[in-house]
């Protein structure tokens, strides 16, 4: 069987289903190497996330004898439909997803390990290079992370592979804190009552609800936050306001 060391990364798990393409309109990003020796691209790697990974960091690190090399790491503002791609060689490597919690006010960490195969160790020598796509996603019905693979799959001389992980978190939502599908006037009493207490160092916000609460994209959340919040939602009441929160705000691209 061709490429037994490839299959074996995905017979853990059954078949979720084809590979996806990518989405229409999603930006490309491609962050510096960093590693400091050079190397011959036998794999490459694309990230796909979304807006629910604003504000998120992605590290990939590289197992080496002396120790673990970070080959490439990116930081996100406010983001939509997003692809991160990255060149690798051969060898073992370590995702670490740090995501703003929904529970506490740091950030959760998560990581996927995985591996790029040489082609030269293919006796049958069936493939020149390793094409995987990484999808993330955020799931806030489910309890857990879950994670599934697609059953590798040979074009010409491309070995394809799909991972796809779910988060268990609440989606990123601008001026939505409590996550009830609503920006309101709650969300906005929710932010003045924060900012109030932040100023006794006693912000009762999680890191995630931080983020959604600064609504004008100036780092921070305060008065003016929950005034912009309240406009919003009395005119989307009235049904005169066009677009969502993020078009009211102008926080509709990357910042």
């Amino acid at each position: 069987m061709r490429c037994k060391r490839l299959a074996a990364l995905a017979c853990a798990l059954a078949m979720l289903h084809p590979l996806a393409a990518a989405a229409e309109g999603e930006k490309t990003v491609t962050p510096p190497c960093l590693a400091t020796i050079s190397f011959l691209t036998t794999g490459i790697v694309g990230i796909h996330f979304t807006r629910d990974f604003s504000y998120s960091t992605f590290d990939i690190y590289r197992s080496t004898p002396e120790g673990e090399l970070l080959y490439y790491t990116y930081r996100s503002e406010l983001i939509g439909d997003t692809v991160m791609q990255c060149a690798l060689k051969e060898g073992d490597y370590r995702l670490v997803l740090g995501m703003p919690s929904a529970q506490t006010a740091d950030y959760q960490t998560t990581e996927y390990r995985f591996t790029i195969d040489d082609p030269d160790m293919d006796p049958e020598g069936s493939y020149d290079m390793t094409q995987m796509e990484i999808y993330l996603s955020v799931n806030d019905t489910q309890e857990a992370d879950s994670a599934m693979y697609a059953e590798p799959e040979i074009t010409g001389r491309v070995v394809n592979i799909a991972a796809y992980y779910a988060i268990a978190r609440p989606h990123f939502s601008l001026g939505d804190l409590d996550h009830d599908g609503n920006t309101d006037a709650s969300d906005a009493s929710s932010i003045l009552v924060a900012a109030a207490l932040s100023g006794l160092d006693q912000n009762p916000l999680t890191a995630l609800q931080s983020l959604e609460a600064d609504i004008n994209g100036d780092g921070g959340f305060d008065s003016s936050d929950a005034s912009l919040l309240l406009s919003y939602a009395a005119l989307a009441g009235l049904d005169q306001v066009s677009g969502d929160i993020y078009d009211f705000a102008g926080r509709t691209t990357a910042e």
